[in-house]
């Protein structure tokens, strides 16, 4: 535990991912991660897809992650509670771009926030739960109807439980205080943790209510060219 509470040096590989090496239980996440793009792209198919060309999805992809680095630069706060807009940036992915783009912008966006300018070593739960952001959006807009800010105040919630309750709280746990005396237990962590991830996560889904009419503007010119195409 007292190497991850030691700050990497930018793009110190073998520092970084020292925990690759450790904790056997991240090849797993992997796995997961695998049998999720997995699932998505072979058994379900969505209402409403978008046949972008490859160059314009890569250009979204490059444009939002890009943000979404930014987003987990700039976030702040302590090893215990972090403040971001990266679940903001992954859902304005997954609304346009589907699951599979929504996963790429969140995974994207944390490895390269971590290789440039990493607050601990890597941990691929943090990484799952960032993929997740942008994936969870793109299932429910992709593949259920419904009204936009409804199906944007679930996509909330289920990612708010899921992502940052259960696995970013517990992989901070694991990685920063496992066998400290500062949280006795994981329940003990997410006592203090919930309540300001709470309020974050409600001023990200703010701000995402407001963009819906735009984004919802930039998904049918989509739609409509990808149809003409």
């Amino acid at each position: 535990m007292l190497s991850n509470l030691l700050k990497p040096a930018s793009f110190d590989l073998v520092a970084i991912f020292a925990n690759l090496k450790t904790e056997w239980y991240f090849y797993l996440v992997l796995i997961g991660i695998f049998a999720i793009i997995f699932s998505l792209v072979y058994f379900i198919k969505p209402q409403e897809k978008i046949n972008l060309k490859k160059t314009t999805k890569l250009a979204f992809i490059a444009m939002l992650s890009a943000l979404c680095v930014i987003a987990n630069i700039y976030s702040f706060g302590s090893q215990d509670i972090k403040f971001s807009f990266v679940s903001l940036v992954c859902f304005v992915a997954g609304f346009i771009l589907g699951p599979i783009g929504g996963f790429a912008v969140g995974f994207i966006g944390d490895l390269i926030a971590g290789l440039i300018f990493p607050f601990g070593v890597y941990n691929p739960i943090i990484a799952l739960g960032s993929s997740l952001f942008g994936c969870i959006p793109g299932v429910i807009f992709g593949y259920f109807k419904g009204n936009n800010f409804i199906k944007t105040i679930i996509s909330y919630l289920i990612c708010y439980f899921i992502c940052s309750v259960i696995l970013n709280s517990t992989a901070t746990y694991l990685m920063y205080f496992l066998g400290s005396t500062k949280y006795s237990t994981l329940f003990a962590y997410l006592a203090v943790r919930v309540p300001p991830t709470l309020i974050t996560q409600l001023i990200n889904l703010a701000i995402s209510l407001l963009l819906v009419p735009a984004l919802n503007r930039i998904k049918e010119m989509l739609v409509k060219n990808s149809n003409n195409n």
